[in-house]
C-alpha cells in the first residue's frame, strides 16, 4: 500500500500560503490563557479592554469574514461555556469549518512552527515536540508530519473531525521541563487509555520577547491507531461535549 507523506518543500510551501498572522495568534493565546474567549469576529479590531469570560457570548459558528490566517479562527474554541476551565483550551478541527477547508497537516505545521524555520534548518521550531503513540502503532507515525498527512489521507466522508485540539497553559511555570513532563504524561495517558496518538508541542513565548505564558498544544488524532492503522473514531475527541470530560481528566491527571 502506498502511503503519501509531506516533504520539506511541501511543508514550506504550505506555510508560505498560510501567511499566518503570528502576532494575532499570540494575542489569542494570551486571552485564552486568562480564560477569555476570542470574539467571533476574529483577531482584527478587537476592543482595547476585552470582556470577561462571562460577558462573552459567541455563536457556535463564525461568519465567513472572521476566518483569517490565524488558526484559532479555523475551529470553535471552548464551545461549552458551562465547563470552561482555567488554563485549558479545547476545540475540534473539522475538515470544513464555515466554508474553510482545513487539513491536519496545515494545522500541525503552524503549531510545530511558532517561529518560521530558517531555510536549511530544522522544520520544527517549537521549544519541544514529540508524538505520543499507542503501543501497537507503526513507528513511522513518530514523525508528526507523517502522522498529520495520514490523518488527511485517511479522512472518512461524513466524519468531520480531523484533530482534537487542547492547549494547556502554565502561567506559573519556572522550569520548562516541568511543563513538558506535565503535558507529555497527559498525552501518554490518553494513548494508553484511548489508543489515540497525540502531537505535543511546547511553546516558550518568552524566548521571542512575548509576555504570553508557557503552554503546550496537544493535537489529538480522534481515531484508534493500532497495527492496522487508523480505525474507529473515539467520540470523546470528536465533539464539543468532550470539553467537559477532557478538562476533568486533565484536572484529575494533575492531582495524581
Amino acid at each position: 500500500m502506498r502511503h503519501d507523506t509531506i516533504g520539506e518543500t511541501g511543508i514550506r510551501e504550505a506555510l508560505k500560503r498560510m501567511g499566518a498572522d503570528r502576532r494575532g495568534i499570540e494575542r489569542a493565546e494570551a486571552r485564552a490563557s486568562k480564560g477569555v474567549k476570542t470574539p467571533a469576529r476574529g483577531l482584527i479590531g478587537q476592543p482595547a479592554d476585552p470582556p470577561s469570560l462571562k460577558e462573552v457570548t459567541l455563536p457556535k459558528t463564525k461568519t465567513a469574514s472572521s476566518i483569517t490566517a490565524n488558526p484559532h479562527t479555523w475551529l470553535d474554541l471552548n464551545p461549552d461555556d458551562k465547563h470552561a476551565a482555567d488554563h485549558f483550551m479545547f476545540g475540534v478541527l473539522e475538515r470544513n469549518y464555515n466554508g474553510r477547508l482545513n487539513s491536519a497537516t496545515e494545522f500541525a505545521t503552524v503549531k510545530l512552527q511558532p517561529v518560521p524555520p530558517v531555510i536549511g534548518g530544522p522544520l520544527i521550531t517549537a521549544e519541544r515536540a514529540e508524538v505520543l503513540l499507542p503501543a501497537d502503532a507503526d513507528d513511522r507515525f513518530g514523525d508528526p508530519f507523517v502522522l498529520a498527512a495520514e490523518v488527511d489521507r485517511m479522512a472518512v466522508a461524513g466524519k468531520p473531525a480531523l484533530l482534537c485540539y487542547v492547549t494547556l497553559y502554565y502561567p506559573q511555570a519556572t522550569r520548562l521541563h516541568h511543563a513538558w513532563h506535565d503535558a507529555r504524561s497527559f498525552a501518554e495517558r490518553l494513548a494508553d487509555d484511548h489508543e489515540v496518538a497525540t502531537i505535543v508541542a511546547l511553546h516558550a513565548p518568552h524566548r521571542a520577547g512575548s509576555s504570553n505564558p508557557v503552554h503546550a498544544h496537544l493535537l489529538i488524532v480522534p481515531r484508534v491507531l493500532n497495527a492496522l492503522g487508523l480505525g474507529k473514531y473515539q467520540h470523546l475527541f470528536c465533539f464539543a461535549r468532550g470539553q467537559k470530560e477532557l478538562a476533568r481528566l486533565w484536572d484529575e491527571h494533575r492531582r495524581t
